[in-house]
């Protein structure tokens, strides 16, 4: 994660005091290459986005294959949805050229012939 998602601190920590929802959502590098300095990637040296938000945002989800958006998409719908709290999402590189399956549609009766 680079310096953007890291400026969002003091603004999540208002929001976070101040019961406001907010939703962060930020861009990763590809897992195979976290850990090599990659960009702005810091995680070799022991700075984790994840770890620097823990305390300014109520639940961080991270989505990074196809797989994960179905499951963690619907745990952050549920999240957003119910309760007001800050929240932190966080997509690998990997996922935005994933093909995602969409999910069935429900037939409609009304609508057959």
């Amino acid at each position: 994660a680079g310096p953007a998602a890291l400026n969002t601190v003091a603004a999540l920590a208002s929001a976070k005091s101040d019961g406001d929802r907010v939703l962060l959502v930020h861009g990763e590098i590809p897992l195979a290459k976290r850990g090599q300095g990659l960009l702005q990637d810091t995680t070799a040296f022991g700075c984790d986005i994840r770890h620097a938000l823990a305390p300014v945002v109520h639940e961080q989800f991270q989505i990074d294959s196809a797989s994960d958006f179905i499951d963690q998409f619907g745990r952050l719908s549920e999240a957003m949805e119910k309760r007001r709290h800050t929240t932190h999402l966080m997509i690998g590189a990997d996922a935005f050229s994933a093909q995602v399956p969409m999910p069935k549609r429900a037939e409609n009766p009304a609508t057959e012939e």
